[in-house]
């Protein structure tokens, strides 16, 4: 899960950094990529966005308290590296 200061969201950052990821994993070798994301973390939808499909769910425990997290999968990987293509306006 990638985590950005509010002065860099909707920049563009986190597309770059997830382009960035998936380029290299796929230049040595790797077919598909999978992070996990908490359930109730807003920005989930970014990587939905992104073409990430929920694959697993695993419930953890922090500070004492459960917390639910999704597992994203991209597969192949160049469903990601579409999605992060740069744009015109990029």
């Amino acid at each position: 899960t990638l985590y950005l200061l509010e002065d860099f969201r909707e920049r563009g950052v986190g597309r770059r950094l997830m382009r960035a990821v998936a380029a290299h994993l796929n230049a040595i070798g790797c077919r598909s990529v999978m992070l996990w994301v908490l359930k109730d973390n807003p920005t989930r939808w970014f990587y939905q966005h992104l073409g990430g499909r929920p694959v697993a769910e695993q419930t953890l425990r922090f500070a004492g308290q459960p917390v639910v997290q999704l597992g994203l999968l991209w597969e192949p990987i160049g469903v990601l590296l579409a999605a992060t293509a740069p744009t015109a306006n990029q």
